[in-house]
């Protein structure tokens, strides 16, 4: 970032010194007399305007004469008007007075010189100071181009965009040398000094000007015409820095060293939070692959529960159709074999529908309609009276009064609920009570329906809702069952927007609530 930061100021720097040394030229030329010198500028000045890109880059051209009380002139259209020295131009009044008003032989030569060192000229106002040697006199003269700050400020602020990398990074000053008191362009008027700045270069002209003339000795006549035509001005740079103004850049967030550590925070955050989500994915896959193990096995067991549950009704249909075939039943058994067939073909009709309707739950949206809970209930209580019956299980009911109908799908509704009372009757003992009454779910209207039993409860542990999963007891027990029968529990009361919880009521056994909806 330095090394790029400098490169491009050297580029501000080349670009700025061309544009105003382009202008130093175009009014320096052949020297005029002080009666010439108002045409003479003007013309200048008018076909350096016509050729510029920033014509408004020159504010004021004086025409001068040093000596210990400096004379000024201002250029008006193509004249020369005197002019009073402004406060504003005191310190090239200044800079007037160190020269002399006629040149005179250095000792013990007959050339006569006046040098003028970039460094030395005022930074502000900015300004440029031309030796000027009307012909055959060693009369000194000067031409000084003071530049506008707004069109000196907008070629800076182009040449800055243009040349400086990661320009919107930096706040960027441009001031006189000496002192750094003076600015010429400033982006951060507020920012106060730049203690250290990340970039400090000098930019604009340092060129050393001589001015060289031939005279006589002291004593001689005035200077001849032939003898002023060997006048010259030479421009060279002298080593060192010589510039009058000086580029200065400070990162925005107050060095480049500072941005550095904080982007190395950055890095080492961001590259802590990639290592996290990582760790994070690996770990999701891991836990995935272990719950796919999990379910894989667990439906092994399914598979194997259902090839059970399966063959033992149709071993008992088959062979009391055989009997019943073969004619070894007698006339007095056939009543007894009918009901033997009528139950086995129930229990293998509920194993394969819960098998199905786990299957097919998410196939599509419930139907929902309008349905009174008390229908609700006695639908699923007709289809679970064959594993009531069984296990000579009693179902005492509790509605609250006013409850509000349901919205929801009847059939999954009972079908839900029929799964409820067969395993509340299989694990939990001959009472089992079904309880209605008002709920809400997430601010809106829902009914509560809970069946419970005063079994052994729910295995600590254990997500009974998961598919396929049976607790040890049951599995201990030899208890029919699939491991669908909550699951399918579960997937109705999604299906509806409901939620289903399992409790453990104080006095002990197993209590399940299902809370769906209520009709609007």
């Amino acid at each position: 970032m330095e090394s790029a930061l400098r490169v491009g100021a050297g580029a501000v720097d080349r670009e700025l010194a061309d544009r105003l040394l382009a202008l130093r030229k175009a009014v320096d030329g052949p020297p005029v007399r002080d009666a010439a010198a108002a045409d003479t500028l003007a013309a200048r000045l008018a076909r350096w305007r016509a050729e510029a890109d920033a014509p408004g880059l020159v504010a004021d051209v004086f025409w001068v004469r040093p000596g210990p009380a400096p004379a000024l002139a201002r250029l008006d259209g193509d004249t020369l008007q005197p002019f009073d020295w402004p406060e504003g131009l005191a310190p090239w009044q200044t800079a007037a007075a160190r020269f002399p008003a006629r040149l005179t032989p250095e000792p013990g030569t007959s050339v006569a010189r006046v040098v003028l060192d970039d460094a030395a000229l005022p930074a502000t106002p900015p300004g440029l100071l031309v030796p000027v040697l009307p012909p055959g006199t060693a009369e000194l003269r000067f031409v000084l181009v003071t530049l506008d700050p707004a069109g000196l400020g907008a070629l800076l602020s182009g040449l800055v965009d243009r040349h400086l990398p990661g320009r919107d990074d930096f706040e960027v000053r441009v001031v006189s040398a000496a002192g750094r008191s003076a600015t010429l362009y400033d982006e951060a008027p507020g920012a106060g000094p730049f203690a250290s700045p990340d970039l400090d270069v000098g930019v604009g002209p340092a060129e050393v000007q001589e001015l060289a003339i031939a005279l006589g000795p002291p004593d001689a006549p005035p200077v001849s015409a032939p003898a002023a035509e060997t006048a010259f001005v030479e421009a060279r740079a002298e080593g060192g820095d010589r510039h009058r103004w000086r580029l200065v850049a400070r990162h925005r967030a107050g060095s480049i060293g500072a941005a550095v550590s904080a982007l190395r925070h950055r890095q080492l955050a961001l590259a802590l939070g990639v290592l996290g989500v990582l760790g994070a994915a690996v770990a999701l896959v891991a836990a995935q692959a272990r719950r796919q193990r999990a379910l894989a096995d667990r439906q092994l067991a399914f598979v194997a529960g259902v090839s059970h549950e399966l063959r033992t009704p149709l071993a008992v249909l088959r062979s009391a159709g055989e009997n019943l075939s073969d004619g070894v039943v007698g006339a007095d058994a056939v009543r007894r074999y009918g009901a033997i067939v009528r139950d086995e073909a129930a229990r293998l009709a509920e194993r394969v529908e819960t098998v199905l309707t786990y299957a097919g739950a998410d196939a599509a949206s419930p139907r929902r309609v309008r349905v009174p809970v008390a229908d609700v209930v006695a639908d699923a209580l007709a289809q679970a009276r064959p594993v009531l019956d069984e296990a000579g299980a009693d179902v005492a009911l509790a509605f609250a009064p006013s409850l509000p109908d349901l919205d929801a799908d009847p059939a999954a509704v009972a079908t839900a609920l029929r799964n409820l009372l067969g395993n509340a009757a299989r694990h939990g003992g001959p009472s089992v009570r079904v309880e209605s009454a008002p709920a809400g779910l997430g601010g809106t209207p829902a009914v509560a329906l809970a069946v419970s039993d005063d079994g052994p409860g729910f295995e600590p542990g254990v997500d009974a809702f998961e598919p396929f999963v049976r607790g040890r007891r049951a599995v201990e027990a030899q208890t029919p069952g699939s491991g669908l029968g909550l699951a399918l529990v579960r997937r109705v009361a999604e299906a509806h927007g409901g939620e289903v919880v399992a409790e453990a009521p104080e006095g002990g056994g197993a209590r399940v609530v299902l809370t769906l909806p209520a009709a609007p």
